[in-house]
């Protein structure tokens, strides 16, 4: 990685130039009242296949033990081209985690790979991501422009708003995946006022579980704009 941080506290990551490093650009777990802004982050996860985990521009690991108090705002980033993900984040602890993520105002584009994935929710709580533009490929790709999957732990996050974004391109323009969830788990994710064009299978996907086939998610004012096989 370029950067690696366990548990900083109070800190300002920014204006920072990162590329073509074998894995994440960034990577911090255990994230305390930290701001990560105005970086610009090119082409890292190198020696990612484009389905192993990291290869990131920004990665972000949370924990059970500490997510109570792990928070961060993610703003004003250009992530291109990352073989895996533009932004993720993600609990490290197979189990949603409380935390308290921002991620607004960022640039993410992944034009040029197949594989990448443009902003991630893996498994926190109460995520807000607005007000991005992120850009994939319009005809071959296996990624999401922006969702609440299940990443490497298998637990997709929960409570969070997507709201306000632009997204062209990608397999699935926002996809809310939520089919592991227990019954007894209400995801109520928010996914309002997005434009999404040139998606290739769907522009909004939603998949829940057996009992709860939403999961409670809210959806609404969105513009999909030519997007769908």
């Amino acid at each position: 990685k370029a950067i690696y941080l366990v548990h900083p506290v109070r800190m300002n990551i920014h204006e920072i130039y990162a590329h073509e490093f074998p894995s994440t650009c960034i990577g911090i777990d255990g994230i305390v009242s930290t701001d990560i802004s105005n970086n610009i982050l090119y082409a890292c996860g190198a020696m990612n296949d484009g389905t192993g985990g990291g290869g990131a521009g920004i990665g972000i690991g949370t924990w059970t033990t500490t997510g109570a108090i792990e928070s961060a705002t993610i703003t004003n980033n250009t992530c291109i081209d990352n073989k895996r993900f533009g932004i993720f984040v993600e609990t490290q602890s197979a189990a949603i985690t409380a935390g308290h993520f921002v991620i607004a105002d960022n640039i993410v584009s992944a034009v040029n790979v197949s594989t990448a994935d443009g902003i991630a929710d893996s498994g926190v709580t109460g995520i807000v991501i607005t007000g991005n533009h992120v850009y994939g490929p319009t005809t071959s790709s296996t990624g999401e422009g922006i969702s609440a999957n299940l990443g490497t732990s298998n637990t997709a996050g929960v409570e969070g708003i997507i709201k306000g974004n632009y997204v062209n391109g990608f397999n699935y323009g926002i996809d809310y995946y939520q089919g592991n969830l227990a019954a007894s788990v209400l995801a109520g994710y928010s996914i309002i006022g997005n434009r999404v064009s040139n998606a290739i299978t769907a522009g909004i996907r939603l998949v829940g579980n057996a009992t709860h086939p939403a999961d409670g998610a809210v959806v609404s004012n969105n513009v999909v704009h030519n997007s769908g096989g």
